[in-house]
């Protein structure tokens, strides 16, 4: 008998036979964001949405966005580990209002 498939391997298996496997990453990169940086970094932003290979980031202060433009290499790299692929190249930091 074998095992039983896991929902997730299911989805991932039907989204990638219609070429739909890269939407379900950006998807987990996104949501993945607040574990990959940590609570201290995921409380002053919020990951809105990947769009061509890159990662769009709102963040609460101008000084926060200075801090996070030089971890950026750092923070595709873990998210790219984490989400299982070449997901994001880059990631675009923008000044707005975080919402809680």
């Amino acid at each position: 008998m074998s095992k039983p498939e896991s929902a997730d391997a299911i989805l991932e298996r039907i989204l990638k036979s219609y070429g739909l496997d890269g939407k379900l990453r950006e998807w987990r990169a996104v949501q993945l964001w607040p574990e990959v940086v940590g609570e201290a970094i995921a409380k002053h932003t919020r990951a809105e949405k990947v769009f061509r290979k890159k990662l769009y980031i709102i963040v609460d202060s101008p000084a926060w966005k200075q801090q996070l433009h030089f971890l950026k290499n750092d923070m595709v790299a873990r998210l790219n580990a984490a989400a299982g692929g070449d997901v994001v190249r880059d990631i675009q930091l923008t000044v707005g209002k975080i919402q809680g």
